[in-house]
């Protein structure tokens, strides 16, 4: 099976097309659909959109959401009210509310400030190239795990593949091998996922 593993660029200007991209606000294929988090009722911090031609919804979009350190929610639990994957176009309910906004919690990288050892949150946007590669699945324990699209889960812990229909991997994202800020709790893997269908998401991570 084949896979295609992210190659990151940061971006020295704003990205505003409908392409994979990490950082800054959602580019909306149609109507803004910003979800709010269940318990504390505040805007999901965007980390990603992901255009989903390699899974074959060619022009689909997805916008991949969770609660950020402030909230209390169960970010690691699909359909949680804490993380939310958005697919555009879909007439799929959501598990979520979503509010018709396009500016909201930014995802951040620490930067180094000229003077001093003291570090600063900055908002960033980081380009996304694919490079396709046969896949292969990790056995619990092995080394490098992957950021991708597309394939196969290397499981952190057991198998978590929703269990309600087919879905298939959407994205593998390795919080330790990323360079911006992302609480997938210790060392931690996160894992979206698509329906068959291209209609519903759902997100979890896994950690040590």
């Amino acid at each position: 099976m084949k896979t295609n593993i992210i190659k990151l660029k940061r971006s020295k200007t704003p990205i505003r097309e409908l392409v994979t991209k990490f950082g800054g606000n959602p580019v909306w294929k149609g109507r803004p659909q910003w979800p709010i988090a269940t318990r504390t009722g505040a805007r999901m911090q965007f980390i990603a959109q992901i255009a989903l031609d390699p899974l074959g919804f060619e022009g689909a979009m997805a916008y991949l959401f969770m609660e950020d350190d402030n909230g209390a929610g169960d970010t690691w639990v699909p359909d949680g009210g804490a993380n939310a994957l958005i697919i555009q176009p879909s007439d799929a309910p959501l598990s979520v509310n979503t509010k018709q906004l396009t500016d909201g919690t930014p995802l951040y990288e620490a930067m180094p400030v000229p003077k001093g050892n003291v570090r600063e949150k900055q908002v960033f946007h980081y380009a996304v190239a694919l490079h396709e590669e046969e896949d292969q699945e990790l056995e619990l324990g092995d080394k490098g795990y992957w950021n991708k699209i597309g394939g196969i889960p290397n499981w952190m812990q057991g198998d978590e593949t929703p269990a309600d229909g087919e879905w298939l991997l959407l994205l593998q994202l390795d919080s330790t091998g990323v360079p911006f800020e992302i609480n997938f709790g210790d060392a931690g893997v996160g894992y979206a996922f698509i329906s068959a269908d291209g209609k519903r998401g759902k997100f979890l991570w896994q950690c040590a």
